[in-house]
């Protein structure tokens, strides 16, 4: 850090070595086995360093993050069924959290120690030539190890509104503890092109530090066809026609961490409708 004065000009260094190490091994032609051990490290970004608490100047005081993540993994590769899985465990120090987010202005820290740990399964099975399904599961356990203290409420922190504890095992903010996706693909032959009919669900979403509310957990569903036509030897144009969101669920697709004025919630997108043409070119 350097050249810090009354009007918040100086400068930030970050540097960091990042190892990684891997293993694989193949049990059979089709069966694969996989091993990672990783150190990571994350710089805060411009946006974050933006503001303080309350927003007296640059966010100087603001660490990067360092994680430590490990990874096992199995591939298969049947002749009709294909599955991929995967356990992982990430322990971050100095994780960078939301302390404050008021008018537009966001303010960060860095809270402390926290752990995430769970599986991924996704699975693709070639039903006939013509059909096929694939769906993914992701599980998912994110929790503050240690505990600190956050903002509800603007101007923070202030005599009107102080800052609050954090209790060590509260769920991560923004987090969810599953995802899951599915679908089911056609093509008929007689009809050019593919139909497909797509599956999506999250679980509850923690929408504050304190876990004091939680965004619902929901599903949608879309419908695509896609078809792919050559015209020439180099020359491809890819059509998609797709509606997301078929039966016009109303739900919180994203939410605000931290929100002083406890408007956590933004809407997911309604019903829509969306044609795409591309043209690719191989020269």
């Amino acid at each position: 850090m350097q050249g810090l004065n009354g009007d918040d000009s100086g400068s930030l260094r970050f540097s960091y070595t990042n190892p990684v190490v891997g293993l694989r091994w193949a049990l059979q032609p089709r069966w694969v086995l996989h091993a990672s051990l990783a150190r990571g490290f994350e710089s805060p970004t411009l946006g974050e360093l933006a503001y303080t608490a309350d927003s007296s100047g640059f966010n100087f005081g603001l660490e990067g993050q360092r994680s430590t993540q490990l990874e096992l993994g199995s591939k298969w590769r049947g002749a009709s069924i294909d599955v991929d899985g995967a356990l992982f465990l990430v322990d971050t120090d100095d994780e960078i959290g939301v302390l404050s987010n008021a008018g537009g202005r966001s303010s960060f820290q860095n809270v402390g120690r926290t752990r995430r740990y769970g599986a991924e399964v996704a699975m693709l099975w070639r039903i006939t030539p013509a059909l096929r399904a694939r769906s993914a599961v992701s599980l998912l356990h994110a929790r503050y190890r240690d505990g600190f203290s956050t903002c509800l409420a603007a101007p923070c922190p202030s005599a009107a509104n102080p800052l609050v504890p954090v209790a060590a095992g509260n769920r991560i903010a923004g987090t969810q503890a599953a995802l899951g996706f599915a679908e089911l693909a056609w093509k008929p032959g007689v009809v050019p092109g593919e139909f497909a009919l797509e599956w999506r669900a999250q679980a509850r979403t923690a929408v504050n530090d304190v876990n004091a509310e939680f965004a619902p957990g929901f599903a949608v569903a879309n419908i695509r066809w896609s078809h792919r036509m050559a015209l020439g030897d180099k020359s491809d144009l890819e059509t998609l026609a797709r509606v997301d969101n078929v039966t016009d669920r109303h739900h919180a697709g994203s939410v605000i961490v931290n929100d002083a004025n406890s408007r956590f919630y933004e809407p997911g997108a309604p019903r829509s409708a969306m044609i795409g043409l591309r043209l690719t070119q191989r020269w």
